[in-house]
């Protein structure tokens, strides 16, 4: 017997279980579930909590007075999932936040943990709110659940909270009654931070054989540059082909088509079908395709194309609108088309950039939002094609040569 180890699974074994089965709390199991051999962890989704408000909270500070609570999240007692804001002094706060966590099973306990905020020590535990899940089975949607609040076996308060389970997968009806389980998840509680979250949703996984130690397809290609993250990918066989988008990218949607139209012919494109063969081919004569349909012919591309992008600017024009220019084959392209990756530039004109420290500092006042920078011309979004197309400067130095993003 290793010396110590016994103790150590003992305080383990307390350290988890206490907060799920110790006196009162009750752990139940649905024997008749398992015997039959179904799936436990049947469903994957959203757990939507809008946390509303407590009273009665009891403080335990050192010297008593009005403790300054927040809330934590978690899964049988593992790790934080999110908290709320801090609400001070006050023993009934009211929040009304709404938290997203991710899950990959029902059969859990969530653990809500009221704690005092404190500056110079650390912050004071107030009590356990307790919720089984596995009854969002039944019932997604729970509204006004009163919840105690316990703390060395005693009531502190309550909290009040509504929850709504959102699911992802749901298994499937066969033709002969009985329901497929959905696919089992290996996704840990671990990696459900925010954070580890925002990975997660934007994870892209490619089909190229694990097992082949080949380091191309492993690769970031030039174009991938700025769109995927070069740093967040898993260890071992998947390594590097999981990748993730930028948190900055965007995944363009579908747009229409008819407005480019009205806005294309109104700063010059000449007609298709008002021009002659020998124009196509003619110097300077670029033809204009969009979706890679021919729309139209402009003798002066770059004049046009400019204006295009300050229609964009503008916010005349649909802002995930690309526009770009291939020289060897005279054509300028404009797509609208959905599933294109973008992302955010700040515009330079003049050398000067046009975001400013006035405007970071009213972002930070809240002042503004990052809508704000696109409706006021400061950003515009460049998919991998017009990044081709576009002066791009990584640090703003004083240069002889003004460039200016085009």
């Amino acid at each position: 017997m290793i010396p110590g180890l016994s103790s150590f699974i003992e305080s383990q074994v307390h350290a988890t279980l206490g907060p799920m089965m110790y006196d009162p709390n009750v752990f139940t199991l649905n024997l008749e579930q398992m015997l039959a051999g179904a799936l436990v962890d049947s469903t994957i989704g959203v757990l939507q909590v809008t946390l509303v408000s407590a009273h009665g909270l009891k403080a335990v500070k050192i010297g008593g007075g009005t403790p300054d609570p927040y809330v934590t999240f978690s899964i049988s007692a593992r790790t934080n999932l999110n908290r709320s804001k801090v609400n001070h002094a006050t023993t009934n706060p009211c929040w009304s936040s709404v938290h997203f966590l991710l899950k990959n099973s029902l059969n859990e306990i969530l653990l809500l943990e009221i704690l005092h905020y404190n500056k110079v020590r650390k912050d004071t535990s107030l009590g356990l709110a307790n919720i089984d899940l596995i009854s969002l089975v039944t019932e997604p949607e729970q509204e006004s659940l009163m919840v105690p609040i316990l703390h060395n076996g005693k009531c502190r308060g309550e909290v009040k909270l509504r929850m709504t389970y959102h699911p992802c997968l749901l298994p499937k009806k066969l033709e002969h009654g009985e329901e497929e389980p959905v696919p089992e998840t290996t996704a840990g509680v671990v990696r459900l931070s925010y954070i580890s979250a925002l990975g997660m949703m934007t994870r892209i996984s490619s089909h190229f054989e694990k097992t082949r130690k080949v380091s191309g397809p492993r690769a970031l290609q030039p174009s991938q540059w700025g769109m995927l993250c070069p740093s967040d990918t898993p260890e071992g066989e998947a390594c590097a082909l999981v990748k993730s988008l930028a948190l900055m990218t965007h995944t363009t949607t579908e747009a229409d088509e008819k407005p480019i139209w009205n806005v294309a012919y109104t700063i010059g494109c000449e007609d298709i079908s008002s021009v002659t063969g020998m124009d196509l081919y003619l110097p300077h004569h670029y033809i204009i395709f969009i979706n890679g349909n021919i729309l139209g012919l402009t003798w002066s591309p770059g004049r046009w194309v400019q204006l295009f992008r300050q229609f964009r600017r503008a916010g005349k024009v649909y802002e995930f609108v690309s526009i770009y220019m291939k020289f060897d084959q005279q054509t300028v392209n404009i797509a609208t088309d959905g599933g294109r990756i973008c992302r955010p530039m700040i515009i330079v004109s003049n050398g000067n950039s046009m975001v400013t420290t006035r405007h970071i500092e009213m972002l930070k006042a809240g002042q503004m939002t990052f809508d704000d920078f696109l409706s006021q011309g400061l950003i515009e979004y460049l998919d991998c094609n017009e990044k081709n197309d576009s002066y791009i400067l990584h640090f703003m130095k004083k240069t002889s040569i003004d460039l200016q993003l085009t």
